[in-house]
């Protein structure tokens, strides 16, 4: 069994392996970008997905406080603004902020197209 030693590497057989290391180099980093590239593009879903739900989560809260604080009012509180404990439960439906505007100033709004 022979051995190679440095200095017959680099006396002819040194070009050629450098050659193939860089190429088994660049193939392996190569690889290496495209996980990592994987990677971020679950992780930003990920994390865009939960930024979404934090919004509609937060959306949420500050709807429910508006309920909570129609709520506490009185009927007779209610009536001054145009608003009737019926009214409460759909209180954010578009559609209902729409009629309830037209009733209030006599102009119907142009529907979204």
């Amino acid at each position: 069994m022979s051995y190679i030693n440095k200095g017959q590497v680099s006396m002819g057989m040194g070009d050629s392996l450098t050659f193939r290391t860089a190429q088994v180099d660049a193939v392996l980093l190569a690889e290496a970008v495209a996980r990592r590239d994987a990677f971020a593009g679950v992780t930003g879903r990920i994390r865009h997905a939960f930024a979404g739900i934090g919004a509609r989560f937060a959306e949420w809260r500050s709807r429910q406080r508006v309920l909570n604080e129609l709520a506490m009012l009185s009927d007779r509180d209610l009536a001054d603004i145009g608003l009737t404990r019926g009214d409460l439960k759909q209180i954010f439906d578009p559609a209902f902020a729409a009629r309830y505007e037209a009733e209030r100033t006599g102009y119907a709004a142009p529907a979204a197209a």
